[in-house]
């Protein structure tokens, strides 16, 4: 149709894809120069790429040998330097998204951090903590990890080694090897969430 001058009629206009319409809808700044299609936008010339070849060209812009995996907002600025096609923008965001040398740079997703905050106890047994430190080499006897309950008041801490990990084990090291010789802390602070459950729902620690 711009080639030969033609103007479409309504019906014309309404029978073309919802593209088609936008690009018509541009003129005078969309033309034909040498057969191919173009947006002109002063002194700047943008090719209008068909959409058999967009993701192509993404693909060796955003992915190619010489490529950096630009986010969806660089690309973007990138591309449209030299091209333009209707839904760029959104074409542009859902590929990147899709990528997946994008995926594997990025990682997996950061969780939040909790604030900070002071811990202090103001008297012996007021505040024990527990943590199972791990990654050692086992033992004769089959011992691969350790058991840390530390008074955060006097800074007392003992090891107790442990053959697994599993709440139970944890729970009964804990009576028999600190409990029972020390006593019941007021409050028991661990960021092992079933073994606090466990042991406060056994000794009703928070008291």
């Amino acid at each position: 149709m711009l080639s030969q001058g033609y103007s479409p009629s309504l019906g014309d206009l309404r029978a073309l894809p919802l593209e088609g319409r936008k690009l018509w809808s541009m003129r005078p700044t969309i033309v034909l120069q040498n057969q191919v299609l173009v947006l002109r936008d002063g002194d700047a010339v943008q090719l209008v790429v068909p959409q058999s070849l967009r993701h192509q060209l993404f693909t060796h812009t955003h992915a190619g040998p010489l490529a950096a995996h630009l986010g969806s907002q660089r690309m973007l600025a990138q591309l449209r330097r030299l091209y333009y096609w209707p839904g760029m923008r959104k074409d542009i965001d859902a590929w990147c998204r899709q990528c997946e040398g994008c995926a594997i740079r990025r990682g997996p997703p950061s969780r939040p951090h909790g604030h900070l905050r002071k811990v202090s106890a103001s008297a012996v047994m007021d505040l024990v903590a527990i943590d199972i430190l791990s990654g050692l080499p086992a033992t004769a006897d089959g011992h691969r990890y350790l058991l840390v309950p530390t008074d955060y008041f006097t800074k007392w801490l003992e090891a107790i080694p442990l053959c697994d990990a599993e709440a139970n084990t944890c729970i009964r090291a804990l009576y028999s090897a600190f409990f029972s010789r020390i006593g019941l802390p007021r409050q028991l602070h661990s960021d092992q969430g079933k073994l606090r459950e466990q042991v406060g729902g056994r000794a009703s620690l928070d008291r």
